[in-house]
């Protein structure tokens, strides 16, 4: 029901949602005014629509397996790329390959972000985004100390 409430604005899904083993995901299409998505479970939730979304400003998403499940999001005609500012993402398997975070880094506008997860290596400084004023880092088991590449990133 929740996908024909068409002018949402702001949508905060419980930490877990249960659903039956023969049911689909759960529909998220027509939301086109939808700024707030917080805790988007891949599993549960259909991800495609959220590409759309281009009044997006913030979006968490939780127990993602791998990043291949959300690249629909972060490709280059992705209208969410225009307006994303904060963003947070909770990945519980594979690692995350700089390629990954450099379409992350593709949102221009970024001015949050959030990944847990395991990360093998942070993009160079340049690859940043312009008005990216947080970043927090957890459980990303970096293979070289990161701190170089961060302090170069705050001065460009």
């Amino acid at each position: 029901m929740i996908w024909k409430m068409k002018r949402l604005k702001h949508l905060y899904l419980p930490y877990r949602v249960r659903k039956s083993c023969n049911s689909a995901r759960l529909r998220l299409d027509n939301l086109h005014d939808l700024e707030i998505l917080y805790n988007l479970n891949p599993k549960t939730w259909s991800i495609n629509p959220v590409a759309n979304m281009s009044n997006l400003r913030k979006l968490r998403i939780e127990f993602a397996e791998n990043f291949e499940e959300l690249e629909v999001i972060f490709k280059p005609s992705s209208a969410i790329l225009s307006s994303l500012r904060s963003f947070s993402l909770f990945l519980i398997s594979n690692d995350m390959e700089e390629t990954q975070v450099i379409q992350i880094f593709g949102c221009h506008l970024l001015e949050k972000l959030d990944l847990r997860g395991p990360i093998r290596k942070l993009p160079e400084p340049y690859r940043f985004p312009p008005n990216l004023t947080k970043l927090l880092l957890q459980f990303s088991k970096l293979h070289q100390d990161p701190m170089e590449t961060l302090e170069r990133g705050c001065q460009t």
